[in-house]
């Protein structure tokens, strides 16, 4: 063995285990031959095993404060300010599995998605009622993180998809946001732009929002993985329409060659460094195993 695996051992589980705070859910030796909902030779494996996901969990965060209902669920139920990383780890955890999981376990994983979310509900300071469950805001949360995986991989990933991949991979995620409720999610990349510019009128600026941003900005972070969030934060950022980032408080600035060469180059570098997704080689087996 190189003594260099040790190494590579060490910072893939770093920091895999700093964007998802090693929270699984795919088991190995389980629902042996499922593709899961996605399967072998899917859009969606590509994407969610390239390190340009890990820009894209934070800018799907940025993206869902923008509405109103969403942040305010967060605001008064995720505890955010203690757990500033927590809502990342969910989000990587619901994607993974629903992604690279059998179809039980995407299954269950939407079941405690939906339950976690019972009671995630109240009143907007301007008086509007909120519920997590309710299917348009799961639409809202849904279409942010579709679009955000989209864009982080079409600017950092380490292939551009055709036009056919990327509404295979939007027909993909709409089979996974299904199992909450959400029957009416997008399924091609010009019903994802449509869906997104249909929800334009019910965004605004919050002041939980800005509170929020300012957390995801700069978690309490061992020094030594701080450098490695600033690139993925500020690529995360810069690929926000300038609607949204100024929605958010951040710069209204166009995305400079700078940005995009600095966190582009730190995904590829991740690529050459970091070993395959563990729960995509459990996937890659379970489904090999087929009849």
């Amino acid at each position: 063995m190189s003594p260099l695996e040790p190494v590579r051992d060490k910072l893939t589980s770093g920091l895999r285990g700093l964007l998802s705070g090693n929270m699984s859910g795919v088991k190995e030796g389980c629902f042996e031959g499922d593709p899961g909902l996605c399967g072998p030779g899917s859009t969606s494996w590509e994407v969610l095993a390239d390190p340009a996901a890990m820009v894209a969990g934070i800018r799907s965060l940025l993206l869902q404060s923008c509405h109103p209902s969403a942040i305010q669920g967060v605001d008064e139920h995720s505890g955010f300010e203690s757990d500033p990383l927590g809502r990342l780890h969910r989000t990587v955890a619901y994607v993974t599995v629903s992604t690279f999981g059998a179809v039980p376990e995407a299954q269950r994983m939407a079941e405690l998605v939906i339950k976690a979310h019972q009671n995630v509900k109240g009143v907007r300071p301007d008086g509007v009622p909120y519920d997590a469950n309710d299917p348009r805001l799961l639409l809202w949360v849904h279409v942010a993180l579709v679009d955000s995986l989209l864009r982080s991989h079409q600017l950092y990933g380490k292939e551009v998809l055709t036009q056919s991949q990327q509404d295979a991979f939007v027909d993909e995620q709409s089979r996974i946001v299904a199992l909450l409720g959400v029957t009416d999610a997008p399924r091609t990349s010009l019903e994802l732009k449509e869906c997104l510019d249909g929800f334009r009128s019910e965004l605004y600026s919050t002041e939980p929002a800005i509170r929020s941003v300012r957390f995801i900005k700069n978690p309490p972070l061992p020094q030594a993985y701080k450098p490695f969030y600033k690139l993925l934060f500020a690529g995360a950022a810069t690929t926000l329409d300038e609607e949204h980032r100024v929605l958010l408080g951040l710069p209204a600035r166009q995305i400079t060659g700078l940005q995009r060469t600095g966190t582009g180059a730190m995904c590829g570098a991740l690529r050459a460094l970091l070993r395959e997704p563990e729960s995509r080689v459990i996937a890659e087996r379970r489904a090999a195993l087929r009849a």
